[in-house]
């Protein structure tokens, strides 16, 4: 954002030493803010949610419902991209991303939309788990948990943190099918929709008791 800026204004002041006049310089500053809206417009849509920028940053513009970026939700992304950065200076943009517990500008609260890192920060090892779980004076319901993998318990863990942050159904559909996919392996009866969370915490719970 902030070389976006900084070069909006750089433009201008080329503009003004060119001593262009004043309808010659209303074209240009026009013909910037197009070109500048259209750019973000047509990669949040087409590029998946990355710009040029957010793909060399490893990141991405995402629904926070989880469904794909529509044309509406790109242009007002684009279009307050205006306020969050450029005539502010990026100060509007940055402090409210600072703020917001959703880490939103205006544009993203807007369009219900947030920018996620594709790199993880931090990878979840079965250690986390363990230390975070305890197996004391807890009792297993499912012994046949055993035949899952360390790799099946620190994907449910990560999908039970997506849905404590963000219990939109998008997340609630990926445990759902989680859910009934585990049921399935164990030969278990799967959970009904509103047990859903409870039943993949138990499991997470069990193998912890059971394997540490």
């Amino acid at each position: 954002m902030l070389f976006v800026v900084v070069g909006f204004f750089l433009l201008c002041i080329i503009a003004a030493l060119a001593q262009v006049d004043v309808f010659g310089s209303a074209v240009f500053v026009f013909g910037l803010i197009v070109s500048y809206i259209l750019y973000h417009l047509l990669f949040d849509v087409w590029g998946g949610g990355q710009t040029l920028g957010k793909w060399l940053m490893g990141t991405r513009t995402i629904r926070i419902d989880g469904r794909p970026i529509d044309w509406s939700d790109a242009f007002a992304r684009s279009l307050l991209l205006l306020i969050d950065g450029v005539f502010s200076f990026g100060v509007v943009g940055t402090l409210l991303i600072q703020a917001h517990p959703r880490s939103q500008r205006l544009g993203d609260m807007v369009a219900h939309t947030t920018v996620v890192n594709l790199q993880p920060q931090r990878v979840i090892t079965l250690a986390d788990v363990l230390g975070i779980l305890t197996a004391q004076s807890h009792t297993v319901t499912y012994p046949q948990v055993r035949q899952l993998t360390e790799k099946d318990m620190l994907f449910t863990r990560s999908v039970l943190q997506r849905l404590r942050l963000y219990p939109n159904e998008a997340h609630w559909d990926v445990a759902d099918q989680l859910a009934k996919h585990l049921a399935d392996l164990l030969e278990v009866p799967p959970p009904k929709t509103e047990e859903v969370y409870d039943f993949l915490e138990t499991l997470l719970r069990d193998y912890v008791a059971l394997t540490r």
